[in-house]
């Protein structure tokens, strides 16, 4: 599957796509784009649904390497001209062309703010969980109790150095929900996720993995009704972009990465996935079992009365 970013021509103009000019050109990002350093524009303006909007990476050349050059979505055009290539704070807006979402079948499809059409396909840790959430999940996983799925995630280990570190995070299971714990690198130390909590370098985060909600268009496009990740820089070469996207880093990051990542685990697989794990559990206690008897090990699982606990003492 081929994932691609947008281009000034889709956002801006006579020939913007519909969806965009619905939605609006100002875009959100997830709390896990902000935890990757992710830039939001320095402005008041909002989007549709009440989110600061960002600078989002598109594909349309606009400058040379030398005049700090890529494309990035602000406010009121497509010119951002502020950042080189190399810089990895611009989040990514992931699209799916005609070719593509015609395979698709979406899991969900619902309306969408300013009557535009939401279709649900593919998951990605998006979400910063609640406290209470968050403590539990902690307690489980410094107990080595958390369940992983056997996913990962990749990221950026070094975003706004200038270079891709590849970050596996593995992708854990825990009541019947999905959870990825992330390192938060924002942009500056005044970021804040989406509940108005300040990011702070170097610190854990877990971010719930949920359904990827795409803007329909008309024309067969699927766009990313946010931002989904940060930390990701546009290319890694010092060159200029001549306009071929898929020459880029990102394009090969998008393809080699996210395409394959944000693809949700099926009913099937999960079914697959539980039972061998149930199987594995059932295996490691019959071992136990097996020591205990041959080493005439009794546990008594029932609770102790007082004195039985001072005979034992």
């Amino acid at each position: 599957m081929e994932v691609t970013l947008l281009t000034k021509e889709q956002i801006y103009g006579d020939n913007a796509l519909d969806v965009i000019e619905k939605y609006g050109t100002l875009v959100g990002v997830t709390d896990l784009g902000m935890a990757q350093s992710a830039l939001i524009c320095y402005t008041d303006k909002r989007t549709c649904e009440g989110d600061a909007p960002c600078y989002a990476w598109t594909k349309t050349a606009t400058m040379n390497f030398q005049t700090g050059n890529q494309l990035v979505a602000t406010e009121n055009d497509a010119i951002g001209g502020m950042n080189s290539m190399l810089d990895s704070v611009h989040p990514i807006r992931p699209v799916l062309s005609p070719e593509e979402t015609e395979e698709l079948t979406p899991t969900a499809t619902k309306p969408g703010p300013n009557s535009t059409t939401i279709v649900e396909w593919g998951e990605y840790p998006q979400t910063l969980v609640s406290q209470d959430i968050r403590d539990e999940l902690n307690e489980q996983f410094n107990a080595n109790l958390l369940k992983k799925t056997g996913k990962t995630y990749t990221f950026n280990a070094t975003p706004g150095d200038e270079s891709f570190t590849a970050e596996k995070c593995p992708e854990y299971e825990f009541k019947g929900k999905k959870y990825v714990r992330v390192t938060g690198r924002p942009y500056d130390s005044g970021r804040e996720f989406s509940n108005k909590e300040r990011v702070v370098k170097g610190a854990a985060y877990w971010m719930e993995v949920k359904p990827i909600e795409w803007l329909r268009d008309p024309s067969g496009y699927w766009v990313s009704k946010k931002c989904l990740l940060s930390g990701i820089p546009f290319d890694t070469r010092r060159r200029d972009y001549d306009g071929n996207f898929k020459n880029t880093f990102i394009y090969s990051y998008l393809q080699q990465y996210f395409a394959k990542e944000m693809v949700a685990e099926n009913a099937q697989a999960r079914a697959a996935r539980v039972a061998k794990q149930t199987q594995e559990e059932k295996k490691l206690a019959d071992r136990l079992s097996k020591r205990q008897k041959r080493y005439g090990i009794s546990i008594n699982t029932a609770p102790m009365s007082i004195e039985e606990q001072l005979a034992n003492y």
